[in-house]
């Protein structure tokens, strides 16, 4: 049991023929977040941190939940991509965790799991996470999640 991230780049024969002005305008749209992803598959970690990062985000990585709640009080990240089973302290206990730190409080946690039924969606809401994601995500929704980055609003 993994997960397995692909990513594709497309390549343009010639430079695409955009206006600057228009460029400009599309450029200030991101805006930069500081993003932490807690998972033990260091693969699974590294690879969506590599994507997150792509996306133009600022990334930190842990390798489980005490791990990620002593970089948390450090770095203290906007947005936090959790996995849930994991060695030492799994997502659900690191994120009740963090919700008790009054640094947290604006915190956006995420959980990104391999479990997507009703049940695990009820217990992740109940431990704190603000979404609910299941593995293998898309980029395109971790993207959506990103450049929104509310807590407890509907996501993909």
């Amino acid at each position: 049991p993994g997960t397995r991230f692909s990513f594709g780049l497309r390549v343009l024969a010639e430079a695409p023929k955009e206006a600057p002005e228009k460029a400009d305008t599309i450029t200030k749209q991101v805006v930069r977040r500081k993003v932490l992803v807690v998972d033990d598959n260091q693969a699974a970690a590294d690879t969506l941190a590599m994507a997150v990062d792509y996306m133009g985000h600022e990334v930190e990585v842990a390798s489980n939940g005490m791990e990620g709640l002593e970089l948390a009080e450090s770095y203290l990240p906007e947005i936090v991509l959790m996995d849930l089973q994991m060695p030492v302290m799994d997502g659900w206990e690191a994120a009740r965790q963090l919700r008790g730190k009054p640094w947290a409080k604006d915190m956006v946690i995420v959980a990104l799991t391999g479990w997507g039924q009703d049940e695990d969606r009820r217990k992740t809401k109940e431990a704190g996470f603000d979404h609910h994601l299941v593995k293998p995500a898309s980029p395109a929704a971790i993207r959506q999640l990103l450049e929104s980055a509310v807590k407890g609003s509907a996501m993909p």
